[in-house]
C-alpha cells in the first residue's frame, strides 16, 4: 500500500464517506500492527487504536461516521444567543456592524 500523502485528519475531513479509508486503516493494524500503520497512514497511535477497537467490537458497522447531535445542539443554542444579543443592540457585534455602517 503506496503512504498516504495527506494526513488522516485532513483526509477524513475532505471526504464524504470516510468508511474506505477507514477500513484500510483496520486492515493495515491488523497486519503491520498500530505504530506502523499510524506513521504510514499519518496519524496518531490513539485514532489507530480507536477505529481497531471499534472494528473489533462493532465490526464494520463500527467503522461509519457517528452523529454528534449534542454539539449540534450547543452550536444552535450559541448561534441563537448571538442573535438575541445581536438584535437587542449590544455586544460587540453590533458595535462593529454600526461602524462599517455609518
Amino acid at each position: 500500500m503506496p503512504a498516504v500523502s495527506a494526513p488522516y485528519f485532513v483526509l477524513v475531513r475532505e471526504m464524504r464517506e470516510a468508511y474506505n479509508h477507514r477500513l484500510r486503516l483496520v486492515e493495515s493494524a491488523r497486519q503491520r500492527g498500530i505504530k506502523p500503520t499510524a506513521r504510514l497512514f499519518r496519524t496518531t497511535v490513539p485514532t489507530v487504536r480507536k477505529w481497531l477497537r471499534r472494528f473489533q467490537q462493532q465490526g464494520l458497522r463500527g467503522l461509519h461516521k457517528r452523529r454528534r447531535k449534542y454539539q449540534r445542539k450547543q452550536a444552535l443554542a450559541y448561534i441563537k444567543a448571538t442573535w438575541r444579543v445581536f438584535q437587542q443592540g449590544t455586544g460587540i457585534l453590533n458595535a462593529l456592524f454600526r461602524q462599517e455602517v455609518e
